[in-house]
């Protein structure tokens, strides 16, 4: 994505921030942290400019979870 819009972008920068997240999380019993290159790229196909669109996902997330979950019910385990 750097490649396409023409920016600079150091190559370790997010390996260091992804292994600290890893180490300080490690401290605190959290769940591990990968990349998220295919949040970004679907952001990227549908024309998100700002961090807004994060926000967006995690209300729309947050809404789902808790007006539609009864409906999640009835489906088998694997599907979810």
């Amino acid at each position: 994505l750097a490649a396409k819009h023409e920016y600079e972008l150091p190559a370790g920068q997010e390996l260091i921030a992804l292994g600290a997240a890893n180490v300080i999380g490690s401290m605190f019993s959290c769940y591990p942290v990968t990349g998220s290159f295919s949040r970004s790229a679907v952001n990227n196909s549908t024309g998100a400019q700002t961090q807004l669109s994060g926000l967006i996902t995690s209300l729309v997330m947050l809404m789902t979870l808790g007006f539609l979950t009864p409906l999640f019910y009835y489906l088998p385990k694997f599907v979810l």
